[in-house]
C-alpha cells in the first residue's frame, strides 16, 4: 500500500515573539497562552486560505463510482522557537500542557486532515525552591546511625544541601467563613503555631500538588494550637461524603462563600488533612542523594534523629542554590480527526541546551563555563535567577543525563526487572527523543542550539573528534628467531560512534524552529533528496532546502566530494578544554575559544558538507491580520506575523539505518 503523502509544502509563520531586552506578552499565564493561541490560529486560517488546496467535488453520476483521491500533499505549517513564553519569559511549567488542547479547537477541524502543525516552542520554568513528598522508607546505617529516606512524588531531585523538614500532621475538623478571603478552620489536635508560619494542605494521592499558605491568625495558645485563620485554604475537588456519585467528582462554588458543594451541599474543605512546619526534627540537610529509579530518590541525612515511613517531610534548597530549571519544548500536532491516520498525533520534544540568547541575561561573562558560574537569567519576575537545564539534558549543570546508547535499568513493582535503551527515536510522543513518524513519514526536530551542536548528526552519523589519540610507539627488536613487525602509529583521528541501531528510521524531513540559527549545512541530518526547513523568531525569516546528495567544502565551496571526506585546504579549531562538552563548537582559525577563553588551536582538517538546493517560495507572503488579539498585539510580539508558503517537494523515500 502505498504512503498517504508523496510531497510536502511547507509553510512558515514568520513572526518575532520577543526582543533581545525585552519579554513580551502578558505576565499572567493563562491570558498570555489564550492570546498566542487565538493569534496562532489566525495564522493557520490565514495560510488555509492562502493555499485553498480544497475544490468542490461534484457528487457522481447513478451507478458511478467517486474516483476522487486523498490529497498526496502534506502541508507542514510551522512557527518559530519562543512563539509561547510570555511576560515572565518562561510559564509556569503546568500551564504549558494547554496549548495543545486549546489549538486543537481549530485543529480538529476535518479540513486540516492533510496538515502538520509545529506551533514553535513553549518555554516553561520549574522553581527548584521546595518541594513536599512523604517518606516510603527509612533505613539507618549502623555505623554512623544516619538514616537514609526513600522518598516519592518529587518533579525534580533534590539537590546535595537542601533543607529537610518532617512535618507535624493535623486533621481539619471543621472550617468557617469569616471575610472574604479568609476562612477559621478548628483541628483535631493542638499543635504549637504562630501567626506567619506556613501549612502544607495535602492533596492525596498526588503530593506533588499539595500548597503552602500562611497563618494569619491563632486561637489561644494554652498547651498548643486548634484553631488557625488562613487565607485562600484549597478546596478538595471529591466529596468523601458522595463518593460513588459522579456530580461530586467536581467543586462548583466559586460563588458561596460558606465552602458547600454546589451538587450535594456537603462541605469539601473539612477532610483536608494538613501538615504544620513544626517537626520534632528541626533542619536537617540533605548529605547524598542517590536516584532509586521508578521516580523514587535516597536522601542520607546529616542526623541521628529517626524519621518515621509514611510521614510527610519539606525539603528546601538554601538561598545560594535555589534555582530554575527551564524546559523549552516544541509542540507537534496532526490536524484532523485521528480516524485513519499512521502513526502519532502529538509529539512533545525538549530542547536538551539553552543557549546564551535564550534569555535576557542580567551579567556577562563566558555562558559555558564548565561550572555553569555565569549562568544567571532573567526569569519569572526575578533580575537574576541561576538557571538550569531540563532533568536529563546533557547541558551543563544539568542532572541525570539521558546519553543515549545507554541503557537504563529499574526495578518495576509490578512487572519485576526492566531495561529501556535512551535514544533518539520518540515513540510516544512525549519528551525525549527528537525523531518521530507521523503518516509513515519520519521527521527529526532540533530546536536552535542542538541543531548548531549536531544533536542528530552525532546519533546517525558519529562526529571526528579533533584531538588525535596518543601515537602507538615501536616496540624495541626482541632477541628471538622471529622478526616482530613494528606497530604503526595511529594517525587518524578518533571518531565519536554513531549510535543509531540498524532497524532504526532515518530522517526524511528535518525540522528546525529557531531563536538565531540558520540551518547549518553540515549537520543537516536527511538522506539523499530529503528536506531541511527553518523558521527563525529572531530575523523573522524562514528557509527550506533540498538535500541533494553531493558533498562540498563549506569554506572554499569549491572542493568537491563524498560523504565522509574532508577538505584539504580549509580547517577547523578546536579548544582542547571543552571540546568533551558535546557542543561540538569550532573556529574557522586560531583564536580565543568562544566559551573558555582558552586558545583554539587543535586543527582538523574540515569536514565535507552536504550540498544544499534552495527551495523556491510560492507567490509572496501573506500579513496575518493581528487584530485577533486586538490593537495590544505590539504588548504581545517585537514584530508582527507573515505567512510564506514554499513550492511542492517530493518526500524521500523511507531508509533505515544499516
Amino acid at each position: 500500500m502505498p504512503p498517504p503523502y508523496t510531497e510536502v509544502q511547507f509553510i512558515a509563520f514568520n513572526i518575532r515573539p520577543w526582543g533581545d531586552k525585552l519579554y513580551h506578552g502578558d505576565k499572567d499565564d493563562e491570558k498570555d497562552i489564550k492570546a498566542r493561541c487565538k493569534l496562532m490560529k489566525k495564522a493557520i486560517t490565514t495560510a488555509y486560505d492562502q493555499i485553498n488546496p480544497t475544490k468542490s467535488i461534484k457528487k457522481p453520476a447513478i451507478g458511478v463510482t467517486n474516483t476522487v483521491k486523498k490529497p498526496s500533499i502534506l502541508k507542514l505549517f510551522m512557527a518559530p522557537e519562543f512563539y509561547f513564553r510570555g511576560g515572565n519569559g518562561a510559564y509556569s511549567i503546568d500551564q504549558v500542557h494547554k496549548i495543545l488542547p486549546d489549538m486543537n479547537e481549530e485543529t480538529k477541524d476535518a479540513k486540516y486532515e492533510d496538515w502538520l502543525f509545529v506551533f514553535g516552542t513553549a518555554a516553561g520554568y520549574e522553581k527548584h525552591e521546595d518541594a513536599f513528598t512523604q517518606i516510603k522508607e527509612v533505613e539507618i546505617d549502623e555505623v554512623s546511625s544516619k538514616p537514609t529516606i526513600t522518598v516519592d512524588h518529587l518533579s525534580t531531585p533534590p539537590l546535595k544541601g537542601a533543607i529537610v523538614k518532617e512535618l507535624a500532621k493535623a486533621q481539619v475538623v471543621s472550617s468557617k467563613y469569616l471575610t472574604k478571603p479568609k476562612r477559621e478552620l478548628t483541628l483535631d489536635r493542638a499543635l504549637p503555631l504562630k501567626a506567619k508560619q506556613r501549612v502544607h494542605f495535602i492533596h492525596e494521592p498526588d503530593a506533588v500538588k499539595t500548597k503552602k499558605f500562611e497563618i494569619i491568625a491563632c486561637g489561644p495558645s494554652s498547651g498548643g494550637v486548634k484553631t488557625i485563620t488562613v487565607k485562600n485554604p484549597p478546596r478538595r475537588g471529591r466529596c468523601p461524603s458522595c463518593v460513588s456519585k459522579k456530580q461530586c467528582t467536581k467543586f462548583v462554588d466559586k460563588k458561596k462563600p460558606n465552602g458547600l458543594c454546589a451538587t450535594c451541599g456537603h462541605d469539601h474543605v473539612t477532610p483536608m488533612a494538613l501538615e504544620m512546619e513544626v517537626g520534632k526534627t528541626g533542619d536537617v540537610k540533605v548529605e547524598k542523594v542517590v536516584d532509586a529509579k521508578g521516580g523514587t530518590y535516597k536522601l542520607t541525612l546529616d542526623t541521628k534523629e529517626a524519621f518515621t515511613k509514611g510521614s510527610y517531610v519539606s525539603l528546601e534548597w538554601p538561598s545560594d542554590k535555589k534555582t530554575t530549571e527551564v524546559r523549552n519544548v516544541a509542540l507537534v500536532q496532526k490536524g484532523g480527526s485521528s480516524v485513519g491516520g499512521k502513526g502519532l498525533r502529538e509529539v512533545v520534544i525538549y530542547k536538551e541546551l539553552i543557549s546564551d540568547v535564550d534569555y535576557i541575561r542580567s551579567t556577562g561573562g563566558d555562558w559555558d563555563t564548565e561550572t555553569g558560574e555565569e549562568r544567571w537569567i532573567e526569569i519569572h519576575g526575578e533580575k537574576k535567577r541561576k538557571v538550569v537545564p531540563a532533568w536529563g539534558s546533557r547541558d551543563i549543570l544539568g542532572e541525570g543525563p539521558s546519553i543515549p546508547g545507554t541503557v537504563m535499568k529499574w526495578e518495576d513493582k509490578r512487572h519485576g526487572p526492566q531495561t529501556k535503551r535512551i535514544s533518539e527515536i520518540n515513540e510516544d510522543g512525549l519528551g525525549g527523543g527528537s525523531v518521530f513518524t507521523i503518516d509513515e513519514i519520519t521527521f527529526g526536530l532540533e530546536i536552535c542550539a542542538d541543531h548548531r551542536a549536531a544533536r542528530l548528526w552525532s546519533y546517525y552519523n558519529g562526529l571526528p573528534a579533533p584531538i588525535p589519540p596518543k601515537p602507538v610507539k615501536t616496540p624495541k627488536p626482541v632477541k628471538t628467531v622471529k622478526t616482530v613487525t613494528p606497530v604503526k602509529p595511529v594517525t587518524k583521528a578518533k571518531q565519536i560512534t554513531a549510535l543509531a541501531e540498524p532497524g532504526e528510521p532515518r530522517i526524511q524531513v528535518h525540522l528546525i524552529p529557531s531563536w538565531g540559527q540558520e540551518i547549518k549545512r553540515r549537520f543537516v541530518c536527511c538522506h539523499k533528496e530529503g528536506l531541511v526547513f527553518n523558521v527563525d523568531g529572531a530575523t523573522c525569516k524562514s528557509d527550506a532546502q533540498v538535500y541533494e546528495g553531493a558533498y562540498s567544502c563549506e569554506g572554499c565551496t569549491t572542493t568537491k566530494g563524498k560523504e565522509g571526506e574532508a577538505c584539504g585546504t580549509c580547517f577547523q579549531y578546536y579548544c582542547e578544554s571543552c571540546y568533551h562538552r558535546d557542543h561540538h563548537r569550532y573556529d574557522t582559525q586560531p583564536t580565543e575559544c568562544w566559551d573558555c577563553s582558552n586558545p583554539s588551536t587543535i586543527e582538523v582538517k574540515r569536514p565535507l558538507a552536504p550540498d544544499l538546493k534552495v527551495v523556491g517560495e510560492e507567490g509572496s507572503a501573506k500579513n496575518v491580520d493581528m487584530s485577533a488579539v486586538g490593537s495590544t498585539w505590539k504588548n504581545y510580539f517585537e514584530k508582527e506575523g507573515a505567512i510564506q508558503v514554499y513550492k511542492k517537494q517530493t518526500i524521500a523515500d523511507p531508509e533505515k539505518v544499516k
